[in-house]
């Protein structure tokens, strides 16, 4: 700087004005602040700076006399202090403050005392604030509130122990902080319909509480997806585009309806203040669906065994089924001798030493010393792991069935007989050797890291990490996993699926291409029960899936999903494509809505209800839409024009095409705006008429209730309530008042259009409600007698049951099926008669049954049936003729004589039991012989029998 002080205006006037001569800028200044009493005015003055403190020493001077003064001038504020503010980071901030900033400088020292001064360029209004010393050029600090000053541009100053501010430029530009019910979220990944596992984007424009375009980041922003995928669902990532806008991307690994909210932290820099807020039209409604095709499986199916073959042989999908493992490629004895070089330690990490020690070479010392040794040993394990090397007893049998499936019309063909599947068997191997051949050219092309390309070349081996050995921070990679399927599609190598090491299954697909960049195409949650028996693969640009559908093993469930789908969402024009479509789509929309309005309320003078009550009708309906969609309106519009900004700034639409799709939707707005501004007009217009008419919908629903009622009433003095009716009757009269509630409901339907125009819905809704009570009622009626139909049907069966063939398990097991199935019916119809009868019928059934079960008893006599006909009153035919079957016997009633049942049957057995032993007594003493002999000299005769006899006898004695 150069100082000038004095001088002469004229030749008899001195100056005591000061001027700076910046040779940096290379100009004159006169400096802003001055304080104190300047010196007398005068000339040739000599100068000196003291550099400690900064300032002017001026010394005498000339003015008609030579002058004896000395004078100093503090310019550190325009020299400055020996330290200098070079930038500060971030360059913005909300003007509420307390925003962290770090100013980069040079020649700081520690200090307590450090101030940093944030003011405007006139140096008008200014706020200081402590600062804190980093390091010698850094200085942090807290932005101060500004809120009185306004959201203006500053100037950042430093001052340390007191020391003039530094005086070089350092702009700092304060905002009105964002206000989230003035940002806007747009783009496809709010669309009403999405697609599970595809990665989705959407923008946010941010707004300050002006509804100003923010040019700078830095807004908190938090995404919140709430649904069916509750714990599993990924968290959003918010891209910073450090210009006002934040890019959204997701995905959704569940299908189901999902809800959206984004908030935005108002006042991030006020802990004590909760200031995260919803952006307008939050939550967003999304639906995601499964981007799976189903195929339409046509043939015999093979079922899921212990082993499955999985091979893609001539474009077919071939799958065979074993009990156990025969490893047809060679895949599985590599990966296991892979695993026992690893476990003892071996070096050998490749393709090639894992061959070579397969196979031997003869290198390997008798003792088997050493890694070739080790090599030895474990080709013999992974030999027998592959089932060369097990015994014959436990050596898989030859297949003699295996699949095949045409992916394109889902037809299973089966191949039957040993040499047929064995000519198949013999293209394994081909297959996966061609398949190998082509992923290790790609390897090399790519110039993959070896452990990746080792990685892809043996999927089946224990779990390895696909991420690329130094790939930049961040950049995704599929991760570590095992058992995946590899594949080439268009030049690019596919990883579809796989298993975590903690067990998870994988349902995602990833591509990496020539340049050695992994691209996540598709990512979804499978459950366990899908996971169970699934087999995925690729086949003709398609990622085929099989598994086992919901009954049984048989993979009898097949879908697809196209790769080059996949890769048309992960493009880079794919969202701008899609916004586009969906601008196209909104334009059409909005110049409908603002026509049909635009039109209707203008001949709102002629509705006067009279002669033209649809008009009234389309007018009343126009303006209903205006007060109750406004808001939804109002920011479809602001999202289609933020849509249509974005596309022109990144140049995905032409810029003369963007200009007349804005120019047109700003004609939609000014149409939209006059139509809300002419509503009121519009509705004071209508009053009269609408009134008139309110009061005859009034009229109508009342009749309508009216008639509603009496219908119910009707309905419930029905018969087709008793059990008794029958099921016949009752399904007649069913039908009737199903077709009388169908006939309500359409009138419902009318009534309702009236009642929503004129926003009487509260009076539509008991007649409402009783029509859908009615409709619930009548279907839980129907299932009662559809109930009941089952029920007497199969009782009628069994009561013609002929008496010799009456399986009573059978008929209990079928009965507490019914009784389960009937306590399973809604609560709301217990009370009713056919309820109670069918319920009673059931349980009368139930407990007869044991009855008749006992009295199929053998030892069951006339005299015993006599006896229960006595119990009972009722009379059966004895003896039982050819056509006795179970409705005669349960013509006496059973089920309230259980116990007098219980009692005659089991006098029966026992009676039988004595039957028998007499029986039994006879038949042995029929042939034993007794002799006699004269006693003495009487006429008295001895009876005597042999000694085993006398055995006999006291073995059958009678007590």
């Amino acid at each position: 700087y150069f100082f000038l002080l004095g001088g002469k205006n004229d030749p008899r006037r001195y100056s005591n004005a000061i001027a700076v001569y910046d040779t940096g800028e290379n100009r004159w200044e006169v400096p802003k602040i001055i304080t104190g009493n300047p010196p007398p005015a005068r000339e040739d003055s000599p100068f000196a700076y003291d550099d400690a403190t900064k300032s002017l020493v001026v010394f005498g001077g000339w003015r008609q006399k030579w002058l004896d003064d000395v004078w100093t001038l503090n310019v550190a504020g325009i020299c400055g202090p020996p330290y200098a503010v070079e930038s500060i980071q971030p360059q913005s901030g909300p003007y509420t403050g307390s925003a962290p900033v770090l100013i980069t400088g040079m020649l700081f020292h520690d200090s307590s005392r450090i101030k940093v001064k944030f003011a405007t360029k006139d140096g008008k209004r200014e706020m200081v604030v402590p600062g804190k010393y980093e390091d010698e050029t850094h200085i942090s600090c807290k932005s101060p509130n500004f809120e009185k000053h306004g959201a203006v541009e500053v100037n950042v100053a430093v001052s340390i122990d007191d020391e003039p501010y530094t005086v070089n430029e350092c702009p700092y530009q304060f905002y009105l902080n964002t206000s989230a019910k003035k940002c806007v979220a747009f783009g496809p990944g709010l669309a009403p319909k999405i697609e599970v596992g595809r990665r989705c984007t959407f923008l946010i424009q941010s707004k300050d509480s002006a509804g100003h375009y923010r040019a700078s980041g830095g807004d908190p922003i938090r995404v919140v997806i709430s649904g069916p995928s509750g714990d599993s669902q990924p968290p959003a990532q918010v891209e910073d585009t450090k210009d006002g806008r934040y890019k959204v991307t997701y995905s959704v690994p569940v299908a189901g309806d999902y809800d959206i909210s984004v908030f935005v932290d108002e006042n991030p820099n006020d802990p004590e203040t909760d200031s995260e807020m919803l952006v307008q039209g939050c939550p967003f409604k999304v639906r995601v669906h499964d981007v799976w095709a189903p195929n339409r499986i046509i043939g015999i199916t093979p079922s899921v065994k212990p082993a499955m073959e999985v091979a893609v042989l001539d474009g077919a999908l071939t799958v065979i089924p074993l009990d156990k493992e025969m490893d047809l490629t060679g895949e599985k004895a590599e990966a296991a001798l892979f695993a026992k070089l690893q476990h003892q330690g071996s070096t050998a990490s490749g393709v090639g030493e894992a061959a070579a020690a397969t196979e031997g070479e003869g290198e390997a010392s008798a003792s088997g010393e050493g890694e070739e040794g080790a090599g030895e040993e474990a080709a013999a394990d992974a030999e027998g792991a592959g089932g060369e090397a097990a015994g014959e007893d436990d050596k898989p049998k030859a297949p003699s069935l295996a699949w095949t499936l045409d992916a394109a019309n889902g037809r299973w063909r089966l191949v039957e007989g040993e040499e047929s599947v064995a000519a198949l068997i013999a293209k394994f191997k081909p297959a996966y050797t061609q398949k190998a051949a082509q992923i290790a050219a790609f390897v090399k092309e790519s110039k993959l890291p070896a452990e990746l390309a080792d990685a892809l070349a043996h999927p089946a081996r224990p779990p390895a990490n696909l991420a690329i050995a130094g790939a930049p921070k961040g950049a995704p990679a599929p991760g570590v996993r095992s058992n995946f399927k590899v594949g080439m599609s268009d030049g690019k190598l596919l990883v579809i699926g796989g298993t975590t090491p903690e067990n998870k299954v994988l349902d995602d697909v990833w591509e990496l291409n020539k340049k050695g960049a992994w691209s996540q195409l598709y990512s979804a949650d499978i459950s366990k029960e899908e996971a169970k028996g699934r087999i995925t693969d690729l086949v003709d640009g398609n990622i085929v899936e099989l598994r086992p559908g919901s009954l049984g093993d048989a993979l009898e469930v097949s879908r697809k999903l196209p790769v080059d789908q996949l890769r048309s969402w992960s493009a880079p024009e794919e969202a701008n494509r899609a916004m586009i479509e969906t601008v196209t789509m909104a334009m059409k929309e909005k110049e409908e809505l603002t026509r049909h309005l635009t039109l209707t309320l203008s001949q709102a003078d002629k509705a006067d209800g009279a002669d033209n009550l649809q008009l009234l009708y389309k007018v009343k309906k126009a303006d209903l839409d205006i007060r109750t969609r406004s808001d939804k309106i109002d920011l479809e519009l602001e999202q289609l024009g933020e849509t249509l900004s974005y596309l022109a700034a990144v140049g995905a639409l032409p810029q003369d095409a963007a200009q007349q799709r804005a120019a047109k939707l700003e004609g939609f707005v000014e149409q939209w705006t006059a139509a809300k501004k002419g509503a009121p007009g519009v509705r004071k217009a209508i009053k009269q008429a609408a009134d008139v008419q309110g009061a005859r919908i009034g009229e109508q629903v009342n009749a309508f209730k009216a008639k509603v009622d009496a219908f119910v009433g009707r309905l419930h003095e029905s018969p087709m309530y008793a059990f008794d009716h029958g099921v016949n009757s009752s399904y007649q009269a069913l039908d009737t008042f199903n077709r009388e509630v169908a006939k309500f409901e359409q009138e419902v339907a009318t009534i309702k259009q009236s009642t929503d125009t004129w926003e009487m819905s509260d009076a539509l809704g008991p007649a409402n409600t009783t029509i859908s009570t009615v409709r619930e009622e009548l279907g839980l009626i129907k299932n009662i007698w559809d109930l009941v139909a089952v029920v007497t049907s199969m009782l009628d069966n069994w009561q013609r049951t002929l008496w010799a063939d009456i399986d009573t398990g059978t008929m209990e097991e079928e009965c507490k099926i019914f009784a389960k199935t009937i306590r399973t019916l809604d609560k709301s119809v217990r009370d009713h008669d056919v309820y109670k009868g069918i319920d009673q019928t059931v349980k009368n059934f139930l407990a007869a049954l044991p009855c008749v079960g006992d009295l199929k008893s053998p030892s069951m006599r006339d005299r015993h049936w006599q006896q229960l006909m006595e119990i009972t009153g009722k009379e059966i035919p004895l003896p039982f003729p050819e056509d006795f079957a179970l409705s005669h016997l349960l013509a006496l009633q059973l089920h309230k004589f259980v116990d007098d049942v219980g009692e005659v049957v089991d006098r029966a057995v026992k009676e039988d039991k004595m039957e028998q032993q007499l029986a039994k007594l006879a038949a042995v003493w029929e042939g034993v012989e007794f002799s006699f002999d004269r006693h003495r000299d009487t006429e008295v005769m001895l009876m005597s029998m042999k000694e085993e006899d006398f055995d006999t006898l006291e073995e059958n004695q009678l007590l």
